[in-house]
């Protein structure tokens, strides 16, 4: 039988995420047009409520069929009714049936791959399954880190011996920065394993949608993480902006994913402030675009964090980021290079920076053209989409068949 008498099936990838994170979803959507058969695992991973529902690309298992159509096939176990829903979440812990309904899944489809968009809970989660899947039939399994995951976790007592178990058996693994590759390496990661550079959680920024606009026109001040967490801070950036109410005339102040804390804050400040400001619980991508191209400064000061996306898109949009020296950070921006780095809980820091970003066109124009070079080099979504093609055939061993 000649060579061209075989068919090769395309490769079957499961993603194990929060199906509702435009990141996990722009990173499903990586692989649209691509030869592979794709499917999604749809953890139910509890993230606070901040995220509501979001349309789904590809055919989802989930545990229980959404309230709200996400435009996308579903395998459930539980139908589309209220009781059902309320059922499967009172039982679902009790009886492991995300686990078990994970598991056959996995053993009735049989992935090549099963990639878990990040580290906990998903990854965890997914090894936990595997485990009960004999070694000769599992899939590969990927893990990818995501935002601060790897770094809190290692130094958490309860966290970390799961994060040691789960990397120790990863046959393949992407970090959205340098910091968090050698972090996994140190927790028991193969080498071979690694993915060779850092990769953004969403897969990249699409330069082909860009629409930069003129730096000396523009009138925004964005805040894209306006609450408040372990890892990110918002109040000590509004007291930087109570500080600068009087030189604010004619910038707007928009707040994305602005939570009850951050709100009711901003609510004791003067009226002066209060004016320029526009909080939102969620916004579509296409609008959070719309503002980041009318943008001049980006403020996203934090205690720690991988790559942020907010980060990236705001060096693509020409937008200066005023974030904090935190070292996966750093290896996007120089202070006073191409962006202004400040400590996050210090207010007349993040208000001399402001101040300086929004009167010094000069130094923001020069940032912005380093910001779109680096972008472009190294978070480019067409590159990227094919050296995970490729990082994915080589798991499988397909190109030496």
């Amino acid at each position: 039988m000649s060579p061209d008498s075989f068919v090769f099936e395309p490769m079957r990838i499961l993603f194990v995420c929060f199906a509702d994170s435009s990141h996990s979803q722009s990173w499903i959507n990586l692989f649209s047009g691509v030869d592979a058969d794709i499917r999604v695992f749809a953890g139910p991973f509890f993230v606070g409520g901040m995220y509501p529902p979001i349309p789904w690309s590809r055919p989802t298992y989930v545990l229980s069929e959404p309230q709200v159509d996400r435009g996308a096939k579903t395998i459930s176990l539980f139908s589309k009714s209220r009781l059902a829903d309320v059922v499967s979440r009172r039982i679902v812990h009790r009886l492991s049936l995300d686990q078990r309904f994970f598991v056959r899944s996995v053993s009735k489809w049989k992935p090549d791959i099963v990639h878990a968009l990040s580290l906990n809970p998903a990854a965890v989660f997914a090894w936990e399954g595997l485990q009960k899947i004999p070694a000769s039939l599992r899939p590969k399994f990927v893990a990818s880190s995501w935002g601060s995951d790897i770094y809190l976790g290692k130094d958490d007592p309860d966290e970390r011996p799961k994060l040691e178990k789960m990397l120790e058996n990863c046959d393949g693994f992407f970090g959205d920065c340098h910091r968090d590759i050698a972090n996994a390496l140190s927790l028991g990661l193969k080498s071979t394993a690694a993915f060779e550079k850092p990769v953004p959680v969403n897969g990249g920024i699409d330069f082909r949608s860009l629409e930069n606009g003129n730096h000396r026109q523009r009138n925004v001040i964005l805040i894209p993480k306006a609450y408040e967490s372990v890892a990110n801070k918002t109040l000590p950036i509004l007291e930087a902006l109570e500080m600068l109410r009087d030189k604010l005339d004619g910038w707007e102040v928009h707040l994305l994913m602005a939570s009850a804390e951050v709100r009711r804050y901003l609510a004791t400040l003067s009226d002066r402030l209060k004016a320029r400001c526009t909080c939102y619980s969620y916004l579509p991508n296409d609008q959070v675009s719309s503002l980041m191209r009318r943008s001049k400064v980006m403020i996203a000061p934090s205690i720690s964090d991988g790559t942020p996306i907010s980060l990236l898109e705001a060096m693509a949009n020409g937008v200066l980021p005023i974030v904090s020296p935190v070292e996966s950070i750093q290896e996007w921006i120089t202070d006073g290079e191409n962006g202004l780095l400040v400590n996050a809980l210090f207010p007349d820091q993040i208000a001399r920076a402001v101040e300086r970003g929004l009167s010094d066109d000069v130094f923001a124009e020069r940032a912005s053209a380093i910001n779109f070079a680096i972008v472009n080099t190294r978070a480019n979504r067409d590159q990227i989409r094919q050296e995970v093609m490729v990082y994915y055939a080589n798991l499988l061993e397909i190109n030496s068949r």
